[in-house]
């Protein structure tokens, strides 16, 4: 075991029984407190759990780590594969089953799938999680064998470090190990507060106390919103070398094309000040959303509790959006113009929406 990996005495409270929640697929609790959690939340996961969970035993930490699994409405072949796990590995897994008695309300839109957001379950993991440090995990995609030691490596080398994160590969199929490489830069405040950067982060869980935890209002944006709250409240620290395989399928809600990600990303921009990332045309969709404010823990708060600089950049926004949304107006314009001269049977379809007779096209491609 590497010297940063000591084992930690699990005290009484944090045994199964005072962890509210649990599955009874779990096993009896260790008598040692994990370094790292990992959490994950699954919907309809069942061809990935397998593979997931293979990887996870492969790691070099297995032996100082814990899974905390949020099901969502878990199939009779998931519990299956949930317990056949649970079996081989009974101190490792604190699995909580989401279902229609305990779901969170917040988001009952239609279609919305889950019965909760992926935010609520990843904020329900960390509750029951007992370890030092959380490492995001997602079952469709896969760590290096050996990233968790090495992003532990790191927060352990400064206490002021409150996350780690790393390159990775982004790849079109659940197994590849070819694709694009996501190379990322080396952490810079002023660059981390406005983009989201790296991935497979794993992060002190005492950030939380100052940076606050998932937005559950948001589906899509919920992760990068956090890390912009992270850097602006506690240093961060690249991870060397690739730290995993990202699958991009185009399925999931940051990546399907024309999915909420994009008025997210405006609810962001509202947010944080962040004027390049404020689409004109969503300010409608996105007025739906409190972007002053964050919700977790059954709470509404506002959103300069956990970054200190929202009022300059709410003052800054105030100043520069009259240019920013001309800008935009013209760009938008010139895009239509070459559309209509390129595309003529369209024409007719793409005037009435400029002028307000026709509605917008829905950016969730509904």
């Amino acid at each position: 075991m590497s010297a940063a990996l000591r084992p930690r005495g699990r005290p009484d409270e944090c045994s199964q029984g005072n962890r509210v929640g649990v599955s009874v697929d779990v096993g009896v609790q260790s008598l040692i407190m994990p370094t790292v959690s990992v959490i994950t939340s699954v919907y309809r996961g069942e061809r990935y759990l397998s593979e997931f969970f293979d990887a996870l035993v492969s790691q070099t930490v297995f032996s100082d780590l814990e899974l905390v699994l949020v099901h969502n409405q878990p199939s009779p072949v998931e519990r299956d594969l949930v317990r056949s796990f649970a079996r081989s590995y009974p101190d490792k897994l604190v699995h909580l089953v989401v279902d229609e008695t305990n779901a969170c309300r917040l988001d009952r839109r239609p279609r919305s799938g889950a019965l909760e957001t992926w935010a609520q379950s990843m904020n329900r993991a960390i509750a029951q999680a007992a370890g030092e440090y959380i490492a995001l995990g997602n079952v469709d995609d896969v760590r290096v064998t050996d990233s968790l030691e090495r992003e532990v490596a790191v927060l352990e080398s400064d206490a002021h470090i409150g996350l780690t994160y790393g390159d990775y590969v982004m790849v079109a199929r659940p197994g590849d190990t070819t694709g694009f490489h996501q190379s990322c830069p080396e952490f810079d405040r002023g660059k981390f507060t406005r983009s989201c950067y790296g991935g497979f982060q794993m992060w002190r869980k005492s950030v939380h106390d100052i940076a606050g935890l998932f937005d559950e209002q948001l589906r899509s944006g919920a992760d990068f919103d956090l890390w912009i709250r992270i850097a602006a409240q506690s240093s961060m620290k690249k991870t060397q070398g690739d730290v995993g395989y990202f699958l991009n399928a185009g399925s999931g809600l940051s990546t399907r094309k024309g999915g909420l990600r994009f008025v997210e990303d405006t609810v962001i921009g509202l947010r944080y000040g962040i004027i390049d990332r404020i689409d004109y045309r969503l300010l409608r969709q996105a007025r739906q959303y409190r972007s002053g404010e964050v919700h977790f823990g059954e709470k509404w708060r506002p959103v300069a509790e956990y970054f200190p600089e929202y009022d300059a950049r709410a003052a800054i926004l105030k100043r520069l959006w009259p240019g920013e949304l001309r800008r935009q107006r013209r760009v938008r314009l010139r895009q239509t113009v070459v559309a209509c001269w390129r595309q003529p049977r369209h024409t007719a379809g793409v005037l009435l929406r400029r002028i307000g007779v026709l509605p917008p096209r829905n950016p969730n491609g509904r």
